[in-house]
């Protein structure tokens, strides 16, 4: 004669198993100390915006949905990173602007001080000019000073314009000026006996005689003292200047 369990007992037997083992799984749970499933405290959480899952903008971030543990938090944390850069970008690029317009404002004030200062030293140096140069010279003190460095005529006892006859200084009686003393002689006699009307050709002949006796007066200049060599060239000079005027 065969034994069969009924199937109501077996399925009876089966749900006792089940509940003895979840039973004994909760009491596992329950007095399982700490110290053996988490050996380390879990590390603190410095999430963007903060140490601790401190917030940023409102946002408020923790250590559950923080940078790295999620794909959004991974995102938002990048995204606020990028946020904050602009921001550092756009400060730091006013800043600069800033110290440029500074920098700006200070070269405008050094040019506008050099010009002050360069017309300032101007006016002080024509002052102390105006003060050493003294009073201008009045109209008179002018026609004074231009009869003063005129140049000197000859006297009559070295040229009588009435003759034209000539009295040489004692250098130019040398040969060497024979040729020039007579052209001289002879053409400031044609002066005397027009009244200084010398005319254009005669004037430019007494000039190239006198050039010419200047000449040999200077390539012999080391065999006539000094005395004489400056009383001959003044003498020479003054009597190229006469030409230029009336013998009255």
């Amino acid at each position: 004669m065969s034994t069969a369990f009924p199937k109501q007992c077996c399925c009876g037997l089966i749900g006792l198993v089940l509940l003895s083992a979840t039973l004994s799984a909760q009491q596992t749970t329950t007095t399982t100390p700490a110290s053996e499933t988490t050996p380390f405290p879990a590390p603190p959480y410095y999430g963007f915006g903060g140490y601790g899952g401190g917030g940023y903008g409102g946002f408020g971030w923790g250590a559950n949905n923080g940078v790295g543990s999620t794909a959004a938090g991974s995102y938002l944390g990048g995204l606020g990173m990028a946020i904050r850069s602009q921001g550092q970008y756009n400060l730091m690029t006013s800043e600069a602007a800033i110290n440029w317009q500074e920098a700006d404002r200070r070269a405008m004030e050094n040019q506008v001080n050099w010009t002050n200062t360069y017309f300032e030293k101007r006016r002080i140096n024509q002052a102390y000019k105006d003060s050493q140069r003294g009073p201008r010279p009045s109209h008179s003190d002018w026609v004074r000073l231009a009869q003063d460095t005129a140049p000197r005529r000859l006297e009559s006892n070295a040229l009588d314009n009435v003759t034209g006859q000539i009295a040489w200084p004692a250098a130019l009686k040398a040969d060497i000026f024979a040729q020039d003393r007579e052209a001289l002689e002879h053409l400031f006699a044609q002066r005397a006996a027009t009244d200084g009307a010398v005319g254009l050709d005669n004037y430019s002949k007494i000039r190239a005689t006198v050039d010419s006796a200047l000449e040999k007066l200077k390539q012999h200049i080391r065999d006539i003292d000094t005395r004489n060599y400056l009383e001959a060239r003044n003498f020479l000079t003054g009597l190229a200047r006469e030409a230029d005027f009336p013998t009255s």
